[in-house]
Parts: C-alpha cells; structure tokens; sequence
C-alpha cells in the first residue's frame, strides 16, 4: 500500500524537481559553448528547490516532471548570441533561450529576473488575485 505522498509523488512529479532528473531530460542546443552549458547546471544546482520549479515553470508551464522522467517532451535550452538579455521561453516547446552572459552572475541575475517576474503564462489571469482582464 502506499501513502498518499508516494502517491502524489508518482502521479504529480517531485515538488522538489531534482537536478538529475532535470539533466535527464534537457537537450542542450545551438552554439552553447561549455561555459555557458557549465553555469547553466552550476545555476540550476545551486537554485533552491523552489527556484528550480519556477525554472521549470518558466520553460513548460508545469511546476513538476514525472518522477521518472518518462515524458516524451524534453526540455530544450538553446543559445541566442544576444549579450546578457533576459531569458525568454516558449512553454508550447519547452524551450528557454538564453543570451551569451558577461559572467555567471549577470546571468544567475536575469534569469531570477523573468523567474520572479512571469509568475504566470496567462497573461488574462491574475492567480495570486483570482481576477481576469479582459
């Protein structure tokens, strides 16, 4: 038998979306050079588990994987070539485009930046306020 939590945990995914199972199911594009792809998991690695789901919800809408991974969908993380602009996603695709970043903290900045900033991918809802603008 199983507890409610395990449940939970196979039916939902694990509320604290662990590295490892995010490093699974990423593929890495474009003219990302190893620094970039090195900051990228050292950022991911050091988010708190909660910056991790809002990561996560940033690129695919969803706050949680499968606790296995076994989804079809993978997230895709590509470089655009711009210089420290803020990330921008397309959760139809799962994908975040990252800019080329001056540093590692420039970087860490601006993706807290649109993580704090784009609480919601519904633009006509206000969650937080239970309000739509129409």
């Amino acid at each position: 038998l199983l507890a409610w939590e395990d449940l939970q945990n196979i039916v939902c995914g694990d509320a604290d979306c662990p590295v490892e199972l995010m490093q699974s199911v990423t593929d890495l594009y474009g003219s990302m050079d190893e620094r970039l792809q090195e900051w990228f998991w050292m950022m991911v690695t050091e988010f708190t588990p909660r910056e991790r789901s809002q990561l996560l919800r940033f690129i695919s809408g969803s706050s949680r994987l499968p606790r296995t991974g076994g989804t079809a969908q993978r997230l895709q993380v590509y470089y655009e070539g711009d210089i420290d602009q803020l990330p921008r996603a397309a959760t139809c695709g799962w994908t975040l485009s990252l800019s080329d970043y001056s540093s590692y903290e420039t970087m860490v900045r601006l993706v807290r930046v649109a993580l704090e900033n784009c609480v919601d991918i519904d633009a006509d809802y206000d969650a937080e306020n239970e309000h739509y603008y129409y």
